[in-house]
């Protein structure tokens, strides 16, 4: 599972052990949690099945949750660049069930560091770690 958030490009990127509505949210709210309030304010999913336990997700994260139109996935854009971006380190001819927590831990990492020129070439790192400490 991706995350990324709109304004800053930063990635969260989580295992899924099976394609169920319980994996995906517990999955996502795994991700979240360690995110300050007001990082977390909607999410946009995909309206596969394994999506359908939305309300228990909403309910525990407070964020209000969006779908995406089907077969539109401009609509979720900044997910899907992030997705291509990954699949410079996992090309679709690898099987993502075999990639390791520290392999996806060390891309996400790599791509979070990497400037970016609609940001000035600043990183996605750069623009929410003030956010985060926040936070802590």
């Amino acid at each position: 599972m991706t995350l990324v958030e709109r304004k800053s490009g930063y990635a969260l990127v989580g295992h899924i052990p099976q394609n169920t509505k319980a994996a995906v949210r517990l999955c996502a709210e795994q991700l979240l949690a360690p995110l300050p309030a007001h990082l977390k304010r909607s999410l946009t999913l995909d309206n596969g099945p394994e999506m359908s336990d939305f309300e228990v997700l909403e309910n525990h994260t407070s964020m209000t949750i969006y779908f995406a139109h089907p077969y539109h996935s401009w609509g979720r854009g900044t997910n899907e660049n992030f997705n291509g971006l990954l699949r410079q380190f996992f090309p679709k001819s690898r099987n993502l069930t075999n990639v390791t927590k520290q392999e996806a831990d060390l891309a996400v990492n790599l791509l979070n560091t990497r400037p970016r020129k609609r940001h000035g070439y600043k990183s996605p790192t750069e623009l929410v770690k003030p956010y985060l400490a926040v936070a802590v």
